[in-house]
């Protein structure tokens, strides 16, 4: 077995460096947003109530549905 000399070490670190900088740097952002109402869950086998409070649909509590949105960003 040899043993590593400083100049295999630095001769693998500028290797190693010259791959890492050859490869394009490809970062995507993810983000999203996802909710279910009240009546997305249920108790004891029953689902839960609904709330319909009128035109005031995105209020806490009054939302029936499920929502989700996803977005995927790369800057370029």
């Amino acid at each position: 077995m040899h043993t590593p000399t400083p100049y295999r070490i630095a001769t693998l670190a500028a290797a190693c460096g010259a791959l890492m900088a050859a490869t394009a740097a490809q970062a995507v952002d993810w983000t999203g947003y996802m909710r279910g109402g009240p009546a997305a869950t249920s108790v004891s086998g029953k689902s839960r109530q609904c709330y319909g409070i009128g035109e005031f649909k995105y209020r806490l509590g009054n939302e029936c549905d499920f929502y989700g949105e996803f977005q995927l960003a790369q800057a370029m």
